[in-house]
């Protein structure tokens, strides 16, 4: 499943994609690959789940769990990929602080994201300086943010009839929607709402994207043994496992695969799981 060098995680607000990021970072540098962590924006939520302790931003910062973790802005890897072509300092530094600049980056549709998505792909499009890693997990944003971002390289090359700016636009989009070393996972709960947009994000994404993508159902509710059928625990889990099983079949009607994350930790499944699902890539590993 995860042998893309550069994969998007996405999902409605809520899912738990942070949680899905953070553990399929783990799980591949148990493996033994070279994993970049990459979160979007101003604020971490990484780190409150890891209990990181380090302060992070643009360049890469080495966690205890084995991968490298970055937040990125677009600002920063404009900077960056600008350094990279001019290499004085002095004139870089005068670019941005250039008053007509600063007005085109506040107002230019898309520069942000075509920054960042520069950035995530330059070292699979060999142009500029990339980050050198076997897969890069990025923590992206919630659907519609998602879309926005990812489609911001064809609508900026639509804008502009040359340059670079051009040229850079069709790369990037390129690179994102030929099929070849990217893949999007869509992070959704066994409720009506998730599900529902969930459904309707793979409808849109699907008709616009040639990516791979995949499915995980996050806070899966395992097998559990309860002896007491009259309890009212009894009774509240068999509904819920009622619910996930009719919302499990609806998926199926549209989705060739979906992986299941499990609500509760590796130290109980041992004590109360009593057959785990064919396909689950979560449950091996935990933080």
């Amino acid at each position: 499943m995860l042998n893309e060098k550069l994969i998007f995680v996405t999902g409605k607000g809520g899912t738990g994609k942070s949680t899905v990021s953070l553990r399929m970072a783990r799980q591949l540098a148990l493996q033994g690959k070279r994993v970049l962590l990459v979160e979007l924006g101003e604020a971490s939520s990484i780190k409150y789940l890891a209990n990181l302790q380090e302060n992070v931003g643009y360049s890469p910062v080495a966690t205890p769990y084995g991968f490298d973790w970055s937040l990125l802005r677009g600002i920063d890897c404009l900077v960056d990929y600008v350094s990279s072509v001019i290499k004085v300092e002095k004139l870089t530094k005068y670019f941005f602080d250039n008053p007509f600049m600063k007005t085109l980056l506040e107002i230019a549709p898309g520069l942000d994201d075509l920054a960042i998505l520069g950035k995530l792909t330059s070292h699979m499009r060999n142009h500029g300086p990339g980050f050198q890693y076997d897969h890069i997990i990025v923590d992206s944003h919630s659907t519609g943010s998602f879309k926005s971002m990812v489609m911001a390289p064809k609508l900026l090359s639509k804008m502009v009839t040359g340059g670079p700016l051009y040229s850079q636009s069709r790369q990037i989009d390129k690179t994102l929607m030929d099929g070849q070393g990217v893949h999007t996972i869509f992070v959704g709960l066994f409720e009506e709402l998730p599900v529902d947009e969930l459904l309707e994000s793979l409808v849109v994404f699907k008709e616009s994207f040639n990516s791979n993508y995949s499915v995980v159902m996050n806070k899966v509710l395992p097998d559990i043994s309860i002896t007491d059928k009259s309890s009212s625990w009894f009774k509240y889990i068999n509904k819920k496992y009622s619910k996930q099983s009719d919302l499990k079949a609806l998926l199926a009607q549209d989705l060739r695969e979906v992986y299941y994350h499990s609500l509760v930790t590796d130290e109980l499944e041992n004590k109360l799981i009593n057959q785990k699902e064919e396909g689950d890539v979560f449950h091996s590993t935990s933080l």
